[in-house]
């Protein structure tokens, strides 16, 4: 599986710090603080109409320009590695930052090798997270007969108390 990490530091001077590792490979970039602005009033402009009612699969053509802006913002200089990284195998891209205002960009409309959007084959899947790294999941097998095929957390102390809830539940199994 190809991973791709991309940390977003906002500065408070309004600049963006974009830090990224594609492979074994490593870019760092700024956006400076009128352009994330730039970008930032573009996608307001563009929310508030999906809010009111605008229906944005009507125009692909808009939606592909936000994608386009974010690449072209973001990731100038590497988003060829990064694709090539992304769609070898399947891949993951993780954008890491502490920042909502980095975080919520409409990254699933980054465009992909064919003109199309990066998350239409369903090979690449996008994550947000504030931490670098994304926690084990654990995965609690329970009996056919339950309408629950199984159970998900992240942090195996809560698993354990959900656990408790199932009467039900034969086996464990930590990934």
């Amino acid at each position: 599986m190809g991973h791709v990490t991309i940390s977003l530091r906002a500065d408070p001077d309004g600049s963006v710090r974009v830090d990224a590792t594609v492979g074994i490979a490593s870019w760092s970039q700024v956006v400076t603080a009128p352009v994330f602005a730039g970008l930032r009033e573009q996608m307001a402009g563009a929310l508030p109409e999906f809010d009111d009612g605008w229906r944005p699969f009507a125009d692909p053509v808009a939606l592909a320009g936000l994608g386009a802006r974010l690449r072209d913002t973001f990731f100038p200089t590497f988003y060829g590695e990064l694709l090539r990284e992304l769609t070898q195998r399947d891949g993951r891209l993780l954008l890491v930052s502490s920042s909502a205002e980095c975080l919520n960009q409409p990254w699933e409309l980054l465009p992909g090798l064919d003109g199309s959007f990066l998350v239409a084959d369903g090979r690449v899947a996008i994550r947000r997270s504030t931490r670098e790294s994304m926690p084990a999941c654990h995965v609690a097998a329970v009996p056919a007969r339950s309408s629950m095929a199984c159970l998900m957390t992240s942090d195996f102390s809560n698993f354990s108390r959900a656990a408790a809830c199932l009467p039900s539940l034969r086996s464990i199994e930590a990934s």
